[in-house]
């Protein structure tokens, strides 16, 4: 049997139920009574910032124009490549242990990564500009030269280590589509567990062609997802692990996945200094006298 309250008193009154009153009034209480319960830390979400659009899309603009120039003294990179559709290959384990990288980067478009085998051995060497990118493997004596829009294809490291992936993870750069015509900005609120997050699509034409998630209580961006023109995902970056150097703030650890070219990359930064100037021959890499041309399509000597 269900009891409205009301109705039940009003029954029990004038029909002077005088015996059952008492029993009507607790079984009326049991079912009006509200029950309240805690929640535990893992349920109650977090702090969050609320920001506009046009605050949201000026201090992603105002964080990302701040860097000039960046150096990398000291870093740590993870690359695993899927060379097959039941097996993954790891670089940076083994006998030679972890891989080092050095990163000299000149904003727009020039960027130098030297990787480190065990500190003592130069794995590759590259460099790039908004031309073409050069790369060296010392151990192997060769050298190879490539346009920078030149695709990977099914080649492995460090071939598919392009100098542009590296250029592109490493700054948010959501400020290239701000107020560009015929790009369109959206924004939209999500939560994951706890968190919670802006979410800004970059549109053209109807394509999202970028997407990052700003972290409403970390207040910065923790994701960028690059979409190619027919709506594949090119690369996704995670960002954590932010730190303030020079009143900069930007990320120590760097994730990214590039499904396309089968690989993933983490970078953890040790040691970095921003817009200090940099010498011209950073970004210089010559051929060394007796290097074998190395063949950029297949990533073996010619």
């Amino acid at each position: 049997m269900k009891f409205n309250c009301p109705e039940a008193v009003a029954r029990i009154v004038n029909a002077r139920m005088v015996p059952i009153i008492a029993l009507s009034v607790v079984l009326c209480l049991t079912g009006c009574i509200s029950r309240t319960k805690r929640l535990t830390p893992d349920q109650v979400l977090l702090p969050a910032e609320s920001l506009s659009k046009p605050a949201l899309l000026e201090k992603i603009k105002a964080e990302s124009v701040m860097v000039k120039t960046l150096k990398i003294t000291n870093s740590t990179l993870k690359l695993t490549q899927q060379v097959a559709a039941d097996r993954l290959k790891e670089f940076g384990k083994g006998i030679l242990g972890n891989i080092g990288g050095v990163i000299f980067v000149e904003r727009p478009d020039k960027l130098r990564l030297r990787v480190d085998l065990s500190g003592a051995i130069v794995g590759a060497d590259l460099v790039s500009d908004d031309r073409q990118f050069r790369i060296s493997v010392p151990h192997l004596n060769e050298f190879g030269i490539s346009s920078i829009t030149a695709p990977v294809g099914d080649v492995s490291f460090p071939c598919n280590l392009r100098p542009s992936h590296i250029l592109d993870a490493l700054f948010v750069d959501g400020e290239k589509y701000i107020n560009v015509p015929g790009i369109r900005s959206i924004l939209t609120e999500q939560t994951e567990g706890i968190r919670s997050y802006y979410l800004i699509d970059f549109v053209m034409d109807d394509i999202k062609i970028q997407q990052l998630w700003y972290d409403r209580t970390d207040k910065q961006v923790v994701r960028k997802i690059q979409y190619k023109e027919d709506g594949r995902k090119e690369a996704e970056v995670r960002y954590s692990d932010y730190t303030t150097v020079n009143s900069i703030t930007f990320p120590k650890l760097i994730q990214i996945n590039r499904p396309i070219e089968h690989y993933s990359l983490e970078m953890k930064i040790s040691e970095m200094v921003f817009n200090e100037p940099i010498p011209p021959d950073k970004f210089q890499l010559d051929r060394p006298p007796s290097a074998n041309d190395l063949d950029m399509k297949t990533c073996k000597k010619r």
